[in-house]
């Protein structure tokens, strides 16, 4: 946008305020053109929401420049509210293959329960527990024994590694 600071009905500084309060899907740059040069009334016209001033008369070499480095600028926001696009698909995405393999991991926790048959054994002089905690979402062991003879216990350890 372009706009005199002087004109009748309403100045630039209200019609600044006005054009950046418009909801907008893409940023508005907003260029003052004014005859004021003391800098306190430069400074108030930045504040109200312009992002340039150009003093006239306008040299349009100056115009021209102006408005190529406010095209860069509107540019390179587009290209940031896409980036931020793709994150939050990105991000939406990642949350949802967490929350599958949270699923998955409880059931995997189910299936390592039910495949412990005892948790405790009394033997003549020893005793056997056995607790199950589940090692992540990257992998586990299944622990069990088997009697090998009146004497002696045999056990057994199984690890996996849940590959994607």
């Amino acid at each position: 946008m372009l706009s005199d600071w002087m004109m009748p009905g309403m100045d630039g500084i209200d019609f600044c305020r006005a054009f950046k309060a418009l909801d907008r899907e893409g940023y508005g740059y907003f260029i003052l053109l004014t005859s004021k040069s003391d800098k306190e009334e430069v400074a108030e016209g930045l504040q109200c929401g312009a992002d340039d001033f150009l003093s006239k008369p306008v040299n349009g070499v100056e115009l021209r420049a102006r408005l190529m480095a406010g095209e860069r600028i509107v540019e390179m926001q587009r290209a940031l509210l896409e980036q931020k696009r793709i994150v939050s698909e990105t991000l939406e995405q990642l949350r949802k293959v967490h929350d599958s393999l949270n699923q998955d991991q409880i059931e995997a926790k189910k299936l390592q329960q039910s495949l412990v048959r005892e948790k405790y054994r009394q033997f003549p002089n020893a005793a056997l527990s056995f607790i199950l905690h589940p090692a992540g979402h990257i992998g586990g062991d299944l622990v069990g024994y088997f009697p090998v003879s009146k004497r002696e216990v045999g056990f057994s350890r199984l690890m996996f590694l849940v590959m994607a």
